[in-house]
């Protein structure tokens, strides 16, 4: 592997839910760190994290763990970089600068400080990179993994991702992504089907302590009922071990062959004392915004707390949101994690996704602000943007207030961090808060705009602009217009829009000559003429904007702000 070799490798793991992706590469990653490798293992989630956040995972436990300045030198270089992404950076280097805002090519500097600390660290050893559920990366993480994949060709680093190939999980920008990757020699792709009959027969003779000829008749009965899914076939086994072991074989067929049946069937036998559905009232619920990541008991208690009135008009208490956990443990929904007391995680995203599933629209709405209540009352900063992923999914519950604060912040920290796709993504979602003021949505579309344009998105920045240019506000569109004609400049596009547009906004506008807005419109505008090949306005325009800056100008009022 390319972890013992003196070059780099990397392993893309595909296939359905269930098919042992993730198992498969903790396995390795347990065989790789039993050689003397240093592993490291980040995942991302469906629901919104923090930016990069498989490469958080990866850097905040090996500084968290290591002893104070133990990893001053791999760190030093990059340190101020570094510390968008880890808070624990300043164990090491305590005198690090505090990251600066974005500007120029500041994600360039941050992807190298990564992948410069990935060479640094496989110099002194072997080094793997596991990455799980990319299916449920961002972009920014994507474009900071294909960096780290081309710096490190010549080092003995293995980068492995586990990620979904099969609807509605499969992203057509990470199967594009990831296909470029494959003009790299070092890129092994392994796509995991189901097991089959002899494989389900080992897992029998095992289990049973039957004779591997007899286990082989019934592993052909679960082979045909499961699709040789691994995950639904430990399922398959589970329920059939309640229901009279393998002699329940033969009998009528109890779990359906279609994925998460089993789990649905579970979440059915689950019920709270105090009423009849499922989730039991807040408790569990708490935990299936997390995708199968581990949920501290602390933010279930807190759920419930915050949670709303069941049946009598009383909120649950905590004891019986432990209750609640303990029964969803019992039935196999949840498991303990690791050997950190009050941890819990679903078995399987499957599970998750089944419980979710079967949540009426208004009691997942509901649950939905619970659990942003509780994720702020526990105020934990890496917590941002799942507090506003569920602000904003509350949103109609009258939290329009807490869900834009949210989104701002959670904008904001994304754009600080670089991930500047991310950063767009949460503007735009508060912009688009029914009770948003314009001026307010203005700001906020504009800003959307800007991570855009930083993100090299020209094509969505534009989408955006045109938005604006159709506001109310006069000020508005001219500065939309502004926008839009950086954005066909950028990339060289050459059609007459931004000119047109241009002209118009300025007129409607009639700002004074000497406006600093006016003037840098102007230059906009002689700009957006020579990209229409209309020559000689350009020439006159362009000259017009040079002379009026050179003179005395009225300062920008606040309108203007953004030019």
């Amino acid at each position: 592997m390319g972890a013992e070799q003196r070059s780099g490798q990397v392993l893309l793991l595909g296939g359905e839910p269930g098919a042992g992706k993730t198992r498969l590469a903790a396995e390795a990653a347990c065989a790789l760190h039993e050689q003397g490798v240093a592993v490291l293992v980040g995942t991302a989630t469906r629901d919104a994290g923090v930016p990069y956040q498989p490469f958080v995972e990866m850097l905040d436990h090996p500084f968290r763990a290591s002893e104070p300045g133990t990893l001053t030198e791999p760190i030093a270089d990059g340190a101020t970089e570094l510390r968008r992404l880890s808070r624990y950076v300043d164990r090491h280097v305590p005198g690090s600068a505090a990251p600066a805002e974005p500007a120029g090519d500041g994600r360039r500097d941050l992807l190298e400080a990564v992948a410069g600390l990935s060479r640094r660290l496989a110099a002194d050893r072997p080094l793997a990179l596991v990455l799980d559920d990319l299916h449920w990366a961002q972009l920014p993480t994507i474009v900071l993994l294909e960096h780290v994949v081309h710096a490190c060709l010549d080092t003995p680093t293995l980068v492995l991702g586990a990620f979904r190939t099969t609807a509605p999980d499969r992203s057509d920008e990470l199967s594009a992504r990831l296909a470029d990757l494959h003009r790299l020699d070092c890129v092994r792709r392994l796509d995991l089907g189901g097991l089959d009959t002899e494989a389900i027969a080992e897992f029998v003779h095992q289990h049973t302590g039957v004779s591997p000829a007899r286990a082989r008749a019934s592993a052909a009965i679960l082979r045909d009922r499961t699709g040789g899914n691994p995950f639904f076939r430990r399922e398959t086994w589970i329920d059939l071990e309640r229901h009279g072991g393998m002699s329940a074989l033969r009998g009528p067929q109890r779990v359906p062959t279609s994925l998460g049946d089993t789990p649905a069937a579970r979440v059915s036998g689950t019920t709270c004392g105090r009423c009849s559905d499922w989730p039991p009232c807040s408790a569990t619920s708490s935990t299936s915004r997390r995708s199968s990541a581990p949920t501290p008991v602390l933010w279930i208690k807190a759920t419930a707390e915050h949670g709303g009135d069941h049946q009598g008009g009383s909120a649950c208490d905590r004891n019986l949101s432990l209750d609640a956990v303990d029964a969803a443990i019992e039935v196999g929904l949840l498991q303990a994690v690791d050997d950190t007391p009050g941890r819990y995680g679903f078995v399987h995203a499957l599970t998750r996704q089944a419980v979710l599933d079967r949540l009426p629209q208004a009691r997942r709405t509901a649950l939905h602000a619970a659990v942003a209540q509780a994720l702020e009352a526990h105020g934990d900063a890496a917590t941002t943007a799942r507090v506003a992923h569920h602000y904003l999914a509350a949103n109609v519950l009258g939290f329009h207030e807490q869900a834009l604060r949210a989104a701002v912040a959670a904008g904001r920290e994304a754009a600080h961090s670089f991930a500047f796709e991310e950063a767009a993504q949460w503007f735009d979602r508060a912009a688009t808060l029914p009770e948003t003021e314009d001026s307010v949505r203005a700001e906020l579309l504009f800003d959307a705009a800007a991570n855009h344009v930083r993100a090299g998105d020209f094509a969505r920045a534009r989408v955006v602009y045109e938005r604006l240019a159709g506001m109310a506000d006069p000020l508005v569109r001219l500065q939309a217009a502004m926008g839009l004609e950086e954005a066909n400049a950028r990339p060289g596009l050459s059609d007459s829009r931004a000119a047109d547009l241009l002209t118009s906004r300025l007129a409607d506008c009639a700002l004074a000559p000497d406006d600093l807005l006016h003037i840098r419109a102007l230059g906009n505008l002689g700009r957006a003429l020579a990209f229409a090949g209309r020559v000689g306005e350009a020439h006159a325009t362009g000259s017009r904007a040079i002379e009026l800056a050179r003179g005395p100008r009225t300062p920008p009022g606040p309108s203007s702000r953004r030019s």
